[in-house]
């Protein structure tokens, strides 16, 4: 009776135990798509706490980070503004009690508490939007984030424009210990203008709704979608299988189920974060929402033993490499983690760059 009420509204279901709130989606086989919260304001840049299970997301036209809480069932239980600064746009990171976002001139650090009212808001990088060499002004002004656990932080300074001849500004930026090295080099072709801004790789975890063991090591990443294309492309997120250590093909996770790829809706997704029950959560500022995709209840109760590549082995793919300069004029060091040595942070710098090296190099 749930099945045929639900076809007669016209929403897909997989099986008898995954229908898919989403109106108008297309979804893998043996997953589920989910909208968890709308009415949101710009939704960017996601950061999962493992503290609490809390999403943290940047809501752009507010200039504010929003922390979703969830409760048993695993639905919103509330949306609450934990830190802002001005002209805040995208990116956020979290590592330990400390919480970064930026803004395209700024990155920003708050002392943060899971669901308290983050504090001691410090700039921790500015300048990135200054005039000369290692400033980028104008041209595209959000700035991508990510922290490894050895003190280093990425900062991603997009290029002037669609063709730019300046490759100095078009590079991911590390402030902290510039003495690490990182690869940059062509692994896999998508689509031009698909505008692929967040990814996330996978590992097996256990947990009701968790993706299966063989996209153990995959990348999962959020198309955005073209703006002046003539034939619109993106508008979706895809799975990125690995083979031998290296990204071997793409397919459609989740997109519009229609002809056209812009949904009628307008959803554009954003970033992508895996929470800690292996499912993913991704950002919309098309339609202002925030959606999970996770495994069908078959799927994720009968998973395989692993057969791709896992993102450990991945990692560990040597690559060509480009030393950093030591002259980063918008850096500025981070503190180690408490605890922490500069031996074990410097010890520890290659395998945590290498991680978001794999991410730069499929976005090549």
């Amino acid at each position: 009776m749930r099945t045929a009420l639900l076809l007669a509204l016209g929403v897909v279901v997989l099986g008898d135990e995954c229908p898919v709130s989403i109106p108008n989606a297309k979804v893998a086989p043996g997953f589920c798509a989910e909208e968890l919260v709308d009415g949101l304001s710009k939704p960017r840049g996601l950061a999962y706490d493992p503290r609490d299970g809390g999403i943290l997301v940047v809501e752009r036209n507010k200039e504010q980070i929003t922390l979703l809480t969830f409760d048993e069932e695993g639905n919103v239980a509330s949306a609450a503004a934990v830190a802002s600064a001005p002209d805040l746009n995208h990116g956020v990171a979290l590592r330990d009690d400390l919480l970064y976002a930026s803004s395209d001139t700024t990155v920003y650090r708050w002392r943060y508490a899971p669901g308290a009212e983050a504090t001691d808001r410090t700039a921790v990088v500015t300048g990135i939007s200054a005039d000369g060499r290692g400033g980028a002004p104008g041209g595209h002004t959000t700035r991508t984030l990510v922290l490894d656990g050895a003190g280093h932080m990425y900062v991603s300074v997009g290029s002037a424009g669609n063709v730019d001849a300046d490759s100095y500004r078009a590079r991911v930026r590390a402030c902290g210990d510039l003495s690490a090295v990182v690869g940059r080099a062509p692994a896999l072709a998508m689509q031009a203008h698909s505008a692929p801004l967040g990814l996330a790789f996978y590992e097996t975890v256990g947990g009701d709704g968790a993706f299966p063991a063989d996209a153990d090591g995959d990348c999962f990443v959020a198309f955005h979608g073209s703006w002046n294309r003539d034939i619109p492309t993106g508008y979706k997120v895809v799975r990125v299988r690995f083979a031998d250590g290296a990204p071997a093909s793409i397919e459609d996770l989740l997109a519009h189920d229609g002809d056209a790829a812009k949904w009628p809706n307008g959803l554009r997704p954003v970033d992508a974060v895996f929470d800690g029950r292996g499912r993913l959560v991704v950002s919309d500022d098309g339609a202002n929402t925030v959606f999970r995709i996770s495994a069908a209840p078959a799927t994720a109760r009968e998973t395989p033993a692993p057969t791709t590549t896992t993102a450990a082995t991945a990692r560990e793919t040597p690559a060509p490499t480009t030393t950093i300069p030591d002259d980063c004029d918008i850096c500025a060091p981070l503190p180690p983690p408490p605890g922490e040595s500069d031996a074990t942070r410097r010890g520890a710098a290659w395998e945590s760059a290498a991680s978001f090296v794999a991410a730069t190099l499929l976005l090549a």
